[in-house]
């Protein structure tokens, strides 16, 4: 697994696996104190912890720990609920299971009539903010195989973010779900839970527009307390 600097390409973290790394998740989930958490697997089958390439936690200013945890998915992250943290999303390991969504060891919401698609990777159709709430939506199959469904959350939040689709990294990795090897997409910029000063959406969400000539400048929206 490695991780590079998005502007020069520069190795800013890297960690060898004994084999394939079938699958690996970046997410900050609240596991750790850290900004986020790191881990891949090389089995098809990674239940059990030795199956893990490694799990680190990022610091920031290319500050790379080995984290003592076991993550309940390594498939895709969604936002989900009211805080910032990552949720993750996945099956259940066996095939065509229901799509689940897990915060740590928790399983937040389970969907029964829907089944996971692409086999080992149990993941979904599509994910995106569709509808503009930050939070995220996602399309899956039903259990037959005949409807498509979309699900989004209605967990209440006092958290104010412009739809991610504002942000171009983000709307790429959402195209790229359906022309790649699909994983979920990330902002291109940091949002914090704890509201630290690395938290970039003073400077990401100011979005400037031009209507009929006049140029609108719509504010930061703050937090509500």
């Amino acid at each position: 697994m490695t991780v590079y600097d998005a502007a020069t390409g520069k190795t800013l973290f890297h960690a060898d696996g004994e084999r394939d790394t079938g699958r690996g998740m970046m997410a900050h989930t609240g596991f750790t104190d850290g900004y986020f958490e790191i881990w891949g697997t090389y089995e098809q089958d990674a239940s059990e912890a030795e199956d893990y390439a490694g799990c680190y936690v990022s610091y920031g200013n290319q500050d790379f720990a080995v984290a003592e945890f076991v993550s309940g998915s390594q498939n895709f992250r969604i936002y989900w609920d009211s805080d910032l943290l990552d949720e993750l999303m996945d099956g259940d390991g066996t095939p065509d299971s229901p799509v689940r969504i897990l915060k740590k060891k928790e399983v937040l919401a389970t969907f029964p009539d829907t089944k996971t698609v692409n086999g080992t990777k149990q993941n979904v159709c599509l994910q995106a903010d569709l509808f503009g709430d930050w939070r995220e939506e996602f399309a899956v199959p039903s259990s037959d195989g005949t409807r498509l469904y979309i699900y989004t959350t209605t967990v209440l939040t006092q958290e104010r973010v412009y739809t991610l689709m504002h942000d171009r990294a983000y709307r790429m990795q959402v195209a790229a779900q359906n022309a790649g090897y699909n994983q979920s997409p990330h902002p291109g910029y940091y949002l914090s839970d704890s509201g630290d000063s690395p938290d970039a959406r003073k400077d990401a969400c100011n979005i400037t527009t031009v209507h009929n000539g006049t140029v609108y400048r719509r504010e930061y929206l703050r937090r509500q307390e």
